[in-house]
């Protein structure tokens, strides 16, 4: 609002308008104008009541439903018990006495049950739990992992590299044969030095097309077409491996299964090399336990003629020297 000067003769009231000036934009405007309100204590207060009702609703919706829900469970609950009532006085004689007998074997039978509960809790915090093989061999799942004795106080990084001394679920073998491709051959030198071919009758040829190993054992023959297996008894035989530890056995059958697969030519060596790295970085083993195992034996032996990391070449010289001190 201004007014013009004192001395003019015009006194009419001019009102300024709000756009005066017009600068050009790149962007194509619109005929039609859009009109901004803006957000006043009472729109915000209305936005926020319909929210709240809609939310209350919603709620109100689902408790009708969670209702109906337990309504027809308690229904259903009703109903089978009148039916186990119904079975139950069919069956009960019109004899007291009958009826007292049928009460005092129940009350015997819920003692029976009660105490094998107790035993079996017991057998469970101890940490084992036993059951009985095909052939009536005693079989104990342990829930931790074995640990080899440990010298003095020493911690089980500083003491001298060792094998697993388990007790064998199987006994050693009185005639072994192996036959095996010249990828086997790497996995086969370490195994003769593991097992003296002179002392249990031992033979490992690695110039054949297919993998087969025969064992001889209290007269009965078998044999093994799958690498896997056959390492898992050898294992067994020696002490390396158990099925009753399963720590041990899932981590000893997961890396000879990745042996397996070099062998093959499924995988190449390197890549197993990688993989035992990034895993021996957190572990001394790959059975995760405090001495070699079977699986640590057959992989030291894949790696060896490979370029390796440093804590795989420590690994694959820490079990040469446990082999050696056998």
């Amino acid at each position: 609002m201004y007014r013009l000067a004192p001395h003019s003769t015009f006194n009419k009231v001019v009102a300024a308008t709000d756009i005066m000036y017009h600068m050009p934009s790149y962007h194509e405007e619109s005929d039609i104008p859009v009109t901004v309100f803006p957000a006043t204590p009472a729109s915000i207060s209305l936005s926020n009541e319909v929210t709240a009702e809609k939310l209350l609703e919603q709620q109100v919706a689902l408790i009708k439903r969670i209702s109906t829900f337990t309504k027809s469970m308690q229904q259903c609950n009703e109903c089978s018990a009148l039916k186990i009532q119904s079975s139950s006085t069919n069956a009960v004689p019109e004899d007291g006495r009958k009826a007292k007998s049928i009460e005092k074997s129940t009350k015997k039978s819920d003692k029976v049950a009660k105490k094998e509960a107790l035993n079996t809790a017991a057998t469970l915090k101890t940490g084992a739990y036993s059951c009985y093989k095909e052939n009536g061999v005693p079989f104990t799942i342990n829930n931790g992992k074995p640990v080899s004795v440990i010298v003095n106080q020493s911690i089980p990084a500083c003491t001298p590299p060792r094998l697993l001394d388990l007790v064998s679920g199987k006994s050693i073998w009185s005639a072994l044969k192996v036959e095996g491709t010249p990828a086997d051959s790497a996995w086969m030198k370490i195994m003769q030095c593991l097992v003296p071919t002179a002392e249990n009758c031992c033979e490992f040829k690695a110039n054949g097309k297919k993998f087969r190993a025969t064992v001889g054992q209290n007269g009965v023959t078998e044999t093994f077409l799958n690498r896997v297996n056959f390492w898992q008894y050898i294992g067994e035989c020696l002490g390396l491996y158990s099925d009753e530890f399963p720590v041990l056995a899932i981590h000893s059958d997961r890396w000879m299964a990745k042996a397996n697969d070099v062998v093959h030519g499924n995988t190449s060596q390197e890549i197993l090399m990688r993989e035992a790295s990034a895993f021996l970085s957190r572990w001394d083993t790959l059975s995760t336990t405090n001495s070699y195992g079977i699986a640590d034996v057959i992989v030291a032996g894949i790696l060896k003629d490979v370029p390796k990391s440093n804590n795989v070449e420590l690994f694959e010289h820490r079990v040469h020297r446990a082999i050696k001190r056998k």
